[in-house]
């Protein structure tokens, strides 16, 4: 981790880093990133009871569901697995063939025009997060503590300076464990790029090849989008 001054972004990252790092040398990485989401999910616990704030976070609250987001590798192949083990066929085949859908779109795109285009993630199944256990470190510190700001940002999205208002405790440990946990794979050795979710999740779920380049330390997704 780098030097950071002593604050709650840098305590959550040098907490995270020190147990990914002990995780990621038993070589799985995927095992390492789920247990990093067990952790996350303590230390948003803790911001929220430490602030005493309350989310607006709710589901079938989906306004953030259409957003450009990006995953590391490890990410992408823990999403993988868990479409391929925990959902049924035909939820897997819907979340398949809408990640094709618009990952077709995606390429067309530019950086700046996929950031605006509100695509409804693939995952995005009934109103809910078909994939809600292993959904990615981005979207899991994203949060609001009003709605209706939620939905001004979504109406006004070319305008990037329309605020949503978040716990500040939350934004700051939320951000140093995703920060410890990448500076872990990152001093691993293994490929801490960031990748479109979409095109990665295909080429993890497609391609089986991508563990096993993954685990060689070397760009484990070939044809997913890098997100610079």
């Amino acid at each position: 981790m780098p030097c950071m001054d002593d604050s709650p972004f840098r305590k959550a990252g040098l907490a995270e880093y020190a147990q990914a790092s002990v995780d990621l040398a038993r070589g799985d990485a995927v095992a390492a990133v789920t247990a990093s989401y067990r952790r996350h999910e303590q230390v948003v616990a803790q911001a929220i009871s430490d602030s005493g704030e309350a989310l607006a976070c709710k589901a079938g609250c989906t306004w953030c569901c259409h957003y450009k987001v990006d995953v590391r590798a490890d990410e992408a192949l823990a999403l993988a697995e868990f479409v391929r083990t925990r959902l049924d066929v035909p939820t897997r085949t819907r979340v398949i063939e809408a990640a094709r859908r618009n990952a077709a779109t995606i390429r067309t795109l530019t950086p700046l025009e996929h950031l605006h285009a509100a695509i409804a993630c693939c995952f995005l199944v009934d109103n809910g997060c078909s994939v809600y256990p292993a959904r990615p470190l981005a979207c899991r510190n994203y949060h609001s503590t009003d709605v209706s700001a939620c939905i001004d940002q979504f109406e006004r999205r070319a305008d990037v300076e329309v605020p949503v208002p978040t716990v500040p405790e939350l934004d700051a440990r939320g951000a140093g464990h995703r920060e410890g946990r990448q500076s872990a794979v990152l001093h691993a050795g293994l490929d801490v790029r960031a990748y479109d979710l979409t095109t990665a999740f295909l080429e993890a779920i497609e391609n089986a090849s991508v563990p096993k380049r993954l685990r060689q330390k070397k760009r484990a997704l070939i044809d997913a989008i890098v997100i610079d």
